[in-house]
Order: C-alpha cells, then sequence, then structure tokens
C-alpha cells in the first residue's frame, strides 16, 4: 500500500513539474485592455523575446501619452513574461514598476493582482517576509474570490518553504475543497501535486 502511495506521489510530482513549466502569465488573472498587448501575451507563448520588444514599444508609447493603466499593464506583462523565462529577478522589477505606475490611482482592480504576481517573484527568490506582505495586501484589497484564493495559495507555498509544514496542508486542504467546489479541475489538481510533492521529500 505503501508503495502505491509513493508510486501515485511521484507521477504527481511530475505532473506538477509539468505544469510549473507553462508560461505563467496565462493563468486567467488578468487581461489587458490594450489589445496590442493581447497580442503581445500570445506572442510570448513561443516567441518571448519579440514579445518583450512589442511590449516595451507599448510601455514607450504610453508613457508619452500619460496613460497609467496601460503602463501599469505593459510593466505587468513584462514581468509575467520575464518569469515565464527564468528571469525572476527581472520580473520582480517589472511588477514593482507596475505598482509604482499606479501610484496616484485611487482605485483600480489592477493593483491586487500585480501584489500577487510580486508576491509570488519575491517568493522564488527567497524573500519570506516582503512575499507575505505582499499576498496579505492582495487580500485585503481585492474583491475577486479566485484571485484571493491564489493569494492564499502563496502563503501557503510560503508557509510551507519557511518550515511550517501543518500550516501549508490546512491551507492547501481548505483551498483544495475551494477549487473543487468551483469546479476547477486544475486548481485541485496543482494542489494535490503540490502535497505529493512534500509527501516525496520528507
Amino acid at each position: 500500500m505503501m508503495k502505491y502511495r509513493y508510486s501515485i506521489s511521484l507521477l504527481l510530482l511530475l505532473f506538477f513539474q509539468t505544469m510549473a513549466a507553462q508560461p505563467v502569465q496565462h493563468s486567467g488573472y488578468w487581461q489587458a485592455k490594450d489589445p496590442m498587448l493581447e497580442k503581445a501575451r500570445q506572442l510570448s507563448i513561443t516567441k518571448p523575446e519579440q514579445a518583450i520588444k512589442l511590449v516595451e514599444n507599448i510601455l514607450q508609447q504610453s508613457k508619452k501619452t500619460g496613460n497609467r493603466q496601460t503602463e501599469a499593464e505593459s510593466y505587468l506583462l513584462l514581468g509575467n513574461i520575464y518569469e515565464q523565462i527564468g528571469q525572476t529577478t527581472l520580473a520582480r522589477r517589472r511588477y514593482t514598476e507596475a505598482l509604482q505606475a499606479l501610484r496616484r490611482e485611487k482605485s483600480t482592480g489592477l493593483k491586487p493582482i500585480i501584489l500577487y504576481w510580486l508576491g509570488s517573484a519575491e517568493l522564488k527568490e527567497g524573500q519570506y517576509e516582503v512575499a507575505r506582505t505582499h499576498f496579505q495586501d492582495c487580500l485585503a484589497s481585492t474583491g475577486n474570490q479566485q484571485l484571493a484564493a491564489r493569494c492564499r495559495e502563496g502563503l501557503a507555498d510560503l508557509a510551507v518553504a519557511s518550515g511550517r509544514i501543518g500550516e501549508g496542508e490546512l491551507l492547501y486542504d481548505s483551498l483544495r475543497a475551494y477549487y473543487k467546489s468551483l469546479p476547477d479541475s486544475i486548481g485541485v489538481a496543482r494542489i494535490d501535486a503540490k502535497k505529493a510533492r512534500f509527501f516525496v521529500s520528507q
């Protein structure tokens, strides 16, 4: 029985690694208002370098016209693309610039989304306390339940990375129940795979 559970856990671990290799920006948490940015998003799947050049051109134009929303979206998409190709440090910088672009905006649904991605990047870089702050700020500022769930998932990942395995598992269990209720089969599979990864590593 134990051998069977171990085999299943290994399969789930491999599945998680495959999922983790997918482009990070295509997770459905935001959609750019500028159609050219959406074009760049699609281009980034196969040609990230060309996509970066396109987004940078859009970014420069948005700065000239003073379009803060497009400027922030451009920085956010650049961060997503850099994270996709493994340049997490550059991704963090772009996410930070996205927040700065919106610093004078009183109300925008984009801010909590940026906070989620910034928290995710900080977590990957081992900046746990900073990541925690961003995830918590995301939770406090969003009315989107699915985004809130991903921020809680970030906190669960953070708990496990910090060695608080029990706390992380409790959060994963509650998130799995939430994803199952939607239903969100990808979310359920992602949680199962994460739990399997830690089971194998113990």
